[in-house]
């Protein structure tokens, strides 16, 4: 009977307290608005989001693609896959002009006479005029980039600076051991010495044409691509 009691007492101490918080109807309305306007002043992360009943969920819409979507979807994957055969086709096509083009230059460029037999001198000169193509054609998309978007934004101004400066620095060293017979015959006898055979062992300049070929070039292209950043 106690615990009846007790219980009984807990209902109704439950329900006084019900009565008392919302006495009225208007009381708990008006609990509710400042409730609502309480929550409107929060941030908008701790919102809690709006969920559109009429959106689908994003597996349904896939799922529920229509033939002219779903078209369009595999259209835009032939594109990029058309994409990637013609990067790898002119990929191709250039690796293959600079070789041929290497070939040639290197076969009507002249050779170095120093290279024991006229098979390594040719060898030399194809590989040499084959690496100067290909390492000279690599200033040229750099320079049309900046030139169509008509800006340099991304494009380090350090990098052009010491790039610039390195190439003073390798044309300054090429030219100067292909050209200046001073600075030639003072190497020579500076690095000249007693050869294992008892002779005397004579250095040689192993500076070639296509070193000093791509010295300039490379000195003009860095040049211009720093002047376009401005």
């Amino acid at each position: 009977m106690a615990n009846n009691s007790s219980k009984g007492s807990g209902r109704g101490k439950s329900a006084a307290f019900v009565s008392k918080s919302y006495s009225s109807t208007s009381e708990k309305q008006s609990f509710d608005d400042d409730t609502a306007r309480d929550t409107t002043r929060l941030p908008d992360k701790m919102k809690t989001p709006q969920i559109n009943q009429d959106e689908k969920p994003f597996l349904q819409q896939a799922l529920s693609m229509d033939n002219g979507t779903y078209a369009s979807v595999r259209s835009n994957e032939a594109i990029h896959n058309i994409e990637i055969h013609s990067d790898q086709s002119s990929f191709l096509r250039w690796t293959i002009a600079l070789l041929l083009g290497g070939t040639a230059v290197g076969i009507a460029a002249p050779k170095n006479p120093h290279l024991p037999s006229p098979m390594w001198q040719l060898l030399s000169s194809i590989v040499g005029y084959t690496y100067f193509l290909a390492w000279s054609a690599s200033f040229y998309p750099q320079i049309f980039m900046n030139y169509y978007r008509k800006t340099t934004r991304g494009l380090s101004c350090d990098f052009c600076v010491l790039n610039v400066l390195g190439y003073v620095c390798y044309t300054a060293y090429t030219t100067n051991f292909y050209w200046n017979e001073r600075i030639i015959a003072e190497y020579k006898q500076r690095m000249s010495g007693i050869d294992v055979d008892g002779g005397t062992k004579q250095s040689e300049i192993t500076v070639q044409g296509n070193d000093v070929a791509f010295a300039i070039h490379a000195l003009f292209m860095a040049s211009f691509t720093l002047s376009q950043i401005g």
